[in-house]
């Protein structure tokens, strides 16, 4: 019997895992997982084990900060079956169960950061490159605005230098929205997942602001205290350009907000979505 692990939501959906008898894995934020995430900054280090125990494949919770859930439910070890959904930090894998398969383990993903959005529907992980003269291109996503001092996260945004663990960033993701969903919707989707991922959120109320490309964008201050103690503010836009919608994160620990707030207001005036990040006439 084999196992695979679709991903069909979060930083690396389209990805996949496949398992044969008597193979293990271990999925995670480093290089200490033998699939590591790390575009996914809501994974522990090492997050989950998928293990083979006699017929059975189970699903091992690795003492991670943020929890595993089967089908909904937090598990610590739980037993999963075809059909099965597997959430940990943003990424979601589907599980299939079938008798043969072809395809070996995907490779492991590039380098990347600390807290980041949610995204939940099937979407393609997006591409990243940087363009002489353009600046970043995630994706749809476009900085037209990189602080001195920043550096370019592989797959992701940007990053101040010299940070530590919970570092001041701006990173962005995108999905394409299901059949008949809303952007309101959407956003919901976003602050539900949340919820279950970080305790007691403090989310402000949504308001109206203005993305360079998007046909309609809201934005909201997320507040949380980690774990370990580390309050967290994030500034979250969303943005929706047809039918794909996105959500930059611009995030530092609480005691450095009064001051980055002028910083993320800039990073986000130069933010261009849609169409490949391609730039809107008259934007400076």
């Amino acid at each position: 019997m084999q196992v695979v692990l679709d991903v069909v939501a979060g930083p690396i959906a389209g990805r996949k895992i496949v398992l044969q008898d008597g193979q293990g894995i271990v999925v995670g934020r480093t290089e200490r997982a033998s699939f590591p995430v790390p575009q996914d900054t809501f994974l522990s280090g090492v997050h989950f084990a998928v293990e083979c125990r006699g017929s059975t494949w189970c699903v091992i919770d690795q003492k991670s900060r943020n929890g595993t859930f089967v089908n909904g439910s937090r598990v610590t070890q739980a037993a999963i079956r075809d059909g099965d959904e597997i959430l940990a930090g943003q990424t979601k894998f589907a599980v299939r169960l079938i008798q043969s398969a072809q395809a070996s383990v995907a490779p492991a993903p590039g380098p990347a950061p600390s807290p980041a959005p949610l995204p939940t529907s099937k979407t393609s992980a997006p591409s990243v490159r940087v363009t002489a003269g353009l600046g970043l291109v995630v994706g749809s996503w476009a900085f037209y605005h990189i602080p001195e001092g920043w550096k370019v996260v592989e797959g992701n945004g940007i990053r101040l230098t010299g940070q530590g663990c919970y570092s001041t960033e701006a990173v962005v993701t995108e999905d394409r929205l299901e059949l008949g969903a809303t952007f309101k919707q959407y956003i919901d989707s976003q602050f539900a997942l949340l919820r279950m991922l970080v305790s007691a959120p403090q989310i402000s109320a949504l308001v109206p602001t203005t993305v360079n490309g998007a046909d309609e964008a809201m934005a909201a201050l997320v507040r949380y205290t980690t774990p370990d103690g580390c309050q967290i503010v994030q500034q979250q836009v969303f943005a929706r350009k047809r039918e794909i919608a996105g959500v930059a994160t611009l995030t530092t620990p609480s005691d450095q907000f009064v001051l980055m707030r002028p910083v993320f207001e800039r990073i986000v005036a130069g933010l261009v979505f849609g169409a490949g990040g391609q730039r809107n006439a008259g934007l400076g």
